[in-house]
């Protein structure tokens, strides 16, 4: 959150290759806006690698049944002052703390810039991941769910829910 806590960063971090995925909420309706950005930001991913998000209980996920009809993903939610459940992604937060300082306004935030620090995040080696970066992990996972994907996706006719023998 930024001054005041009118301007936001939001942080979604995938949890096998601890990936980050950061933009900027565009200033208006949090709950709108979340909404449109965060299918615009999951919806590239591979479908195996959205199938549920975990999010705190702000206003700005209102729309949670929306996201879950246009993606498919399941939302669940952490439980109140809880943030040790999202280990992860206060740790993404700390990290993003090095180009985003706590109290900054973040509506002025280039969008650029906050794909340069998550791009700079994603690429550092971390013990956690045997001196691996997250994006080289992220790069297999998403190759193999692609190609799990393409496999499947005969099988499945998404308009109706079910699955086509």
């Amino acid at each position: 959150m930024g001054k005041g806590n009118k301007s936001a960063i939001v942080t979604l971090v995938e949890r096998s290759s601890r990936l980050l995925v950061a933009f900027a909420l565009r200033p208006g309706n949090r709950s709108d806006n979340m909404h449109d950005q965060l299918i615009e930001a999951m919806g590239v991913l591979p479908a195996t690698l959205r199938r549920t998000l975990t999010w705190d209980r702000g206003s700005e996920m209102a729309k949670h049944a929306e996201v879950t009809a246009a993606l498919g993903t399941l939302v669940y939610f952490y439980d109140p002052a809880s943030p040790w459940q999202r280990a992860s992604n206060e740790n993404a937060n700390g990290l993003l703390r090095q180009y985003f300082r706590k109290g900054d306004d973040l509506s002025a935030v280039e969008p650029a810039h906050v794909l340069f620090a998550a791009e700079k995040i994603n690429s550092r080696p971390r013990a956690v991941l045997n001196w691996s970066s997250a994006s080289a992990r992220f790069a297999v996972y998403a190759a193999a769910a692609k190609s799990a994907d393409a496999i499947d996706a005969p099988l499945q006719d998404h308009s109706l829910g079910r699955q086509v023998s």
